[in-house]
């Protein structure tokens, strides 16, 4: 079936690149009939069962920095508080929830795209800068702003989230990809809940897609080895890029 093709592709990506559920997942599905609130649930789900598998092999290898990510994951729980908020709002200015969803589907997919093709110098280090890299404020602040894209479109915690990190930490690659696996755990249980108040949630379509989700994380992590992750990551951002300029082009 085509949701299994669907999952296999997007776990390719994820196993590969860390990014995919929301980048691939969610788009595919809408483009094949699914709603786009629908084909979000199902993308979400994919992120926590993928991510959360990854972050407890990170947290056995001892790479989770628990303290430094506390308040990410914390602005991010905020994030997903005032996303609910929002879409409480949009309901009363009668702007459809489905509606609302597809468009920051095709938004968010711009932004991931621009992260990962926009090419990113070093910045140039200074004593006012430095004082700020790491600091809780900033880190809990691009937690909440992240977050609300993950819980409308299920992407993000990957494509957005590691650029900025970089930017703003100094973290590890090995920290970055346990505090990334983890804040999209975090966020995306969490959001899970807006697409259940809303009926959103189709456990067969999920389970579908997850056949193929699951064999498509393992295969891409062995595959990951033998292609270069910077041209992946360059081939995901015109995949999402393209992506989103069809669901915003799109009537339907």
């Amino acid at each position: 079936m085509i949701e299994v093709l669907i999952g296999l592709a997007g776990g390719l990506l994820i196993g590969s690149t860390g990014i995919g559920s929301g980048s691939l997942i969610a788009p595919l599905l809408i483009l094949a009939g699914y709603s786009p609130a629908t084909a979000v649930g199902a993308g979400l789900v994919s992120l926590v069962l993928s991510k959360a598998t990854a972050t407890e092999l990170h947290r056995q290898m001892g790479h989770l920095p628990w303290r430094s990510a506390a308040p990410l994951v914390t602005g991010g729980l905020l994030g997903v508080a005032l996303t609910w908020l929002g879409i409480r709002l949009v309901g009363h200015l009668h702007l459809g929830f489905e509606t609302v969803v597809k468009a920051a589907l095709g938004v968010g997919l711009l932004l991931v795209a621009a992260t990962l093709l926009i090419p990113r110098k070093p910045l140039a280090r200074q004593d006012s800068w430095d004082r700020l890299i790491g600091h809780p404020a900033l880190l809990f602040a691009l937690g909440a702003a992240v977050a609300i894209v993950v819980a409308l479109t299920s992407a993000g915690a990957g494509g957005l989230l590691i650029p900025a990190l970089l930017v703003i930490t100094r973290w590890e690659p090995t920290e970055l990809a346990a505090v990334s696996n983890f804040y999209g755990v975090a966020v995306g249980a969490s959001s899970i809940f807006v697409y259940l108040a809303h009926n959103s949630l189709n456990l067969p379509l999920i389970a579908w897609v997850l056949l193929g989700l699951l064999p498509g994380v393992v295969l891409g992590t062995r595959l990951s080895r033998l292609i270069s992750r910077p041209w992946l990551a360059r081939g995901a951002g015109l995949v999402a890029g393209y992506l989103g300029c069809v669901l915003l082009l799109s009537r339907s």
